[in-house]
């Protein structure tokens, strides 16, 4: 089984479809198969996983994207445990970690599932009380982890540890303090652990990091080789955020940089625009509510239009209100080569850049999934974007939920729907199409690439709803 053939497969049900597809079932699937193969069957990774099957995996759900282990039940065998390990070490390839306080129940885990080396993201909690200094080199072979939760005090200890273990995967690290500020007498000798260890990943989410601790990271960021930087809400000032730019610029191995929350401006989108020029590494760049406004989307254009690398963008709630300065940064993804994922939802451009952002889709030859929910776009605007849609040969799956079509909007869907040969999936939720769903009746008919349409919330009548589920027999379909 393998997810590229689901996608192109005509033989699909409502429940095996790609869009359908229920996340206990592929867990299921992993379950049975060497881990090596059953990391081919994860799908990208999304900010919100608020839809996985958390009760399946019996674990604990400690906080947002985290498990916390669980030890399993005395009676269980060791073949039914060793599968349970498959399932949940599977879930980590979702951005998932799997957290252990003990470092025995990590090493019995490994003894379970020991061909899981390099392929999971564990953590050990450097704080359980058998993860003194000296006995975390279990980690360094593998894609695991250590969690930090510090304070001044605690802090040297534990980064002498992280400091003497090579290779770490990931080390995050939390601020004990009931104010949550990582301060620069932890953060110095954090990113001199960071340097030390060759870590991939460094997790400072959550944090309060003000401009004199910003410092301690531009000057170690050069010194490391993190692939991955995840800043999420870390209250960067728009200098701090700026400063971070320009010296991952000189980090010749990160791809992703996530940096949601924290505010930039003009200030920051000047940064960032030379780092997307400059930068031959950068895949994933996530600035979801950057306050970037209209001049910052117009100064992050500049950058992408010289950018070859992205593959996945998220501007999404960042108040670009002017349809000139969306237009920008619709105009500056024509050409690009390798962008699959953009999400430029919630910014309330309104319909006129509607036609940028469909001749965008049409000369766009990379991108499989486009959010533009919430964009107040109206059926104007969904005129001009599906005017593109239409010559689209690689978009897979649209979200166009909540931004006001009425009635007459049915008919220019209809009319995408009859054209495009490549849509699986499609979002118009939270709209009003009321009768004018009646006008998809005639594509519905002779479609039969789309396996998901997403019509709730549209006070579309029953009666409809009924006639327009019986045109897709291998359709699901939500009114």
């Amino acid at each position: 089984c393998h997810c590229g053939d689901l996608l192109t497969s005509r033989r699909r049900s409502d429940h095996l479809s790609t869009m359908a597809l229920t996340a206990d079932l592929l867990c299921n699937i992993a379950s049975y198969l060497p881990i090596k193969d059953a990391i081919n069957l994860s799908l990208t990774s999304k900010t919100n996983y608020s839809h996985l099957p958390y009760d399946a995996l019996d674990s604990q759900r400690e906080e947002e994207h985290n498990f916390v282990f669980r030890p399993f039940p005395e009676d269980m065998t060791e073949e039914m445990r060793s599968r349970k390990v498959r399932r949940r070490l599977w879930w980590c390839k979702f951005g998932i970690t799997w957290r252990f306080k003990s470092k025995q129940q990590l090493l019995d885990t490994i003894a379970l599932a020991p061909d899981v080396l390099g392929c999971a993201r564990l953590e050990l909690q450097m704080d359980a009380p058998d993860a003194n200094e000296g006995e975390i080199e279990v980690l360094a072979a593998s894609r695991f982890g250590v969690y930090c939760k510090v304070n001044t005090r605690k802090a040297a200890p534990t980064f002498q540890a992280v400091k003497k273990t090579k290779g770490l995967y990931s080390f995050s690290i939390e601020s004990s303090s009931t104010e949550g500020n990582l301060t620069d007498a932890i953060l110095t000798p954090a990113m001199e652990a960071a340097v030390a260890s060759e870590v991939q990943t460094l997790a400072l989410k959550y944090n309060r990091i003000d401009d004199s601790a910003v410092n301690a990271i531009v000057q170690a960021l050069p010194k490391t080789k993190l692939v991955r930087l995840d800043f999420l809400n870390t209250w960067f000032s728009k200098e701090g955020s700026a400063r971070i730019a320009e010296a991952v610029i000189n980090c010749p191995n990160v791809c992703t940089y996530l940096g949601g929350y924290n505010p930039l401006g003009a200030v920051g989108a000047t940064a960032f625009s030379a780092l997307l020029e400059a930068t031959a590494t950068l895949t994933v760049l996530n600035l979801h509510n950057a306050q970037l406004g209209n001049d910052g989307a117009a100064a992050i254009a500049v950058g992408l239009k010289q950018n070859k690398t992205l593959v996945n963008l998220v501007l999404r709630s960042n108040d670009i209100t002017d349809a000139t300065a969306a237009s920008s940064i619709a105009e500056a993804l024509h050409d690009h080569p390798t962008l699959q994922v953009f999400d430029f939802s919630a910014n309330h451009f309104g319909s006129d850049a509607g036609a940028a952002l469909g001749a965008m889709m049409s000369a766009n030859q990379s991108l499989h999934e486009v959010m533009l929910f919430g964009c107040k776009l109206g059926d104007d605007g969904l005129r001009g974007l599906c005017e593109g849609l239409a010559r689209n040969t690689t978009l897979r799956k649209l979200n166009l939920r909540g931004n006001g079509f009425t009635e007459a909007a049915g008919e220019i869907l209809n009319q995408l729907f009859a054209t495009n040969e490549t849509l699986l999936s499609i979002e118009v939720r939270g709209n009003y199409l009321k009768e004018g769903a009646k006008a998809l009746r005639e594509s519905l008919a002779i479609n039969k690439r789309i396996v998901r349409l997403d019509m709730r919330n549209n006070d579309i009548p029953s009666e409809l709803i009924e006639i327009l589920k019986g045109l897709g027999i291998e359709r699901t379909l939500l009114a």
